[in-house]
């Protein structure tokens, strides 16, 4: 039988032992295969209804929503600052000779020491539909970013980068800068940010989402890549005929509704048909509903050619 002084040194070995043990289990993260994390970053949860995404906005930063014009083509959509200015975007800049906007111009604008990071909308021209094609489908931005990016260092020095993609139908771009001098506090908030950030898996009731999903389900022989995001039309023109893909998209409630219409041997480009009334029309109607299902519910016209023959 234990004594009371026996049961005492016991209880006084294991107390040791544990303050040994636990500190050196806690910083096995390194041998386990895991990453180390960067500094604790307190942040608010900050979400945007317009662009359908989520990130944790770090203490003292400051965000902004667009649309706003701060270059041609590029419309600003959303931005973060480190230094807490609310209302900021790094536009052009317009001398006698020029406007100019470019990472020196950007890096001008900005706190010393500060980071800024925008998310863009490039306009211009039309462009083909299949240059929409290549739908980035990742919610968070890990496929976009590199390990060996700049701003994942902690040195000091200026960092400017951009990342170009494709998001429900959106031809969008995220630019990250970083100015000099800044710390590394500033550092881990801005990774705190982009790996926190997250697009939503079901944009409810976005026309570009709705139309990009009903597309996967046409039949492969029609192109679907060439049916345009919106309400247009995008026409093939042969020797003596077309072949025009044409787009419409409305929401109706919580839902969106997408009709594509396929009109081959068109002996003009007429432009999208709002009918589709002959031997050589073919259309589809899709319900994009909020859950993210994406249903056939209509369905007409003439046969589809053999695309075989």
């Amino acid at each position: 039988m234990n004594t009371p002084s026996q049961s005492l040194k016991k209880r006084f070995c294991l107390t040791i032992a544990l303050l040994i043990l636990v500190p050196l289990m806690l910083g096995c993260n390194d041998e386990s295969g895991q990453e180390n994390q960067p500094s604790n970053v307190g942040g608010t949860p900050f979400h945007s209804d317009e662009l359908y995404l989520q990130c944790t906005l770090p203490s003292g930063w400051a965000v902004t929503e667009g649309p706003v014009l701060l270059a041609h083509p590029f419309s600003g959509q959303l931005a973060f600052n480190s230094w807490g200015e609310e209302g900021f975007w790094a536009k052009a800049i317009t001398t006698e000779s020029a406007t100019r906007y470019s990472p020196d111009t950007v890096l001008q604008q900005m706190s010393e020491g500060g980071v800024y990071v925008v998310l863009m909308e490039v306009g211009g021209p039309p462009r083909p539909p299949e240059a929409y094609d290549d739908e980035y489908e990742s919610q968070p931005l890990d496929d976009l970013l590199q390990e060996e990016d700049c701003w994942r260092k902690s040195e000091p020095d200026v960092c400017t980068m951009e990342v170009s993609f494709i998001k429900w139908g959106r031809s969008l771009e995220i630019e990250i800068y970083r100015n000099q001098n800044a710390s590394e506090e500033v550092t881990d908030e801005l990774k705190t940010l982009l790996d926190s950030w997250r697009f939503e898996a079901v944009p409810a009731g976005d026309i570009g989402w709705a139309v990009t999903q009903a597309r996967k389900l046409l039949p492969a022989g029609v192109e679907p890549s060439l049916f345009p995001i919106g309400d247009s039309s995008w026409s093939s023109a042969g020797d003596e005929a077309a072949t025009t893909r044409g787009t419409q998209a409305k929401i109706e409630g919580d839902m969106v509704v997408v009709t594509f219409i396929y009109r081959w041997g068109d002996p003009v480009q007429n432009g999208i048909h709002k009918d589709c009334d002959d031997e050589r029309c073919h259309w589809w109607t899709f319900e994009a509903m909020p859950t993210g299902d994406v249903l056939l519910i209509d369905e007409g016209g003439a046969g589809l050619p053999d695309f075989d023959g």
